[in-house]
C-alpha cells in the first residue's frame, strides 16, 4: 500500500501492466513534442494534447488525462499559454513517477 505522501500508483486496465514501460515512453514523447508546440498555432497543439489524452485515458491515468485536458481547453480557448510550462512540468514530475511503478512491476513489487 502506497504511503500517504507518495503519488497514486496508475490504475492500468487488467492484461495491460506489460505495456506500462511502453505506454510511459510514448508519454514522454508527448511531453517533449508539447515544449515543441508551445509557439504553435492554437489548432496544433490543441490536436496534440487531444491524441494524448485519449491514451491517457485509455491507460487509466486520471492524472495525465487531467493535464492534457487543461491544455486542450487552454489551446482551445485561444487564452493565454502562460500555464503551459508549468503543466507540462508537472506531466513530466508524473512521467518520473510512472518510471517508478514501471521498475517496480519488472522487479515483480507492485
Amino acid at each position: 500500500m502506497p504511503r500517504i505522501d507518495e503519488p497514486p500508483p496508475p490504475e492500468i486496465p487488467a492484461g495491460l501492466e506489460h505495456m506500462l514501460p511502453v505506454f510511459v515512453a510514448e508519454m514522454e514523447k508527448d511531453a517533449a513534442r508539447l515544449q515543441e508546440l508551445a509557439e504553435a498555432p492554437a489548432d496544433d497543439l490543441a490536436e496534440h494534447a487531444h491524441g494524448a489524452r485519449g491514451k491517457a485515458a485509455m491507460f487509466g491515468e486520471e492524472r495525465l488525462f487531467t493535464l492534457f485536458t487543461r491544455i486542450e481547453q487552454m489551446a482551445l480557448s485561444g487564452g493565454d499559454r502562460a500555464e503551459l510550462p508549468s503543466l507540462v512540468a508537472q506531466i513530466i514530475e508524473r512521467l518520473a513517477q510512472l518510471r517508478v511503478y514501471v521498475a517496480s512491476f519488472g522487479s515483480g513489487q507492485a
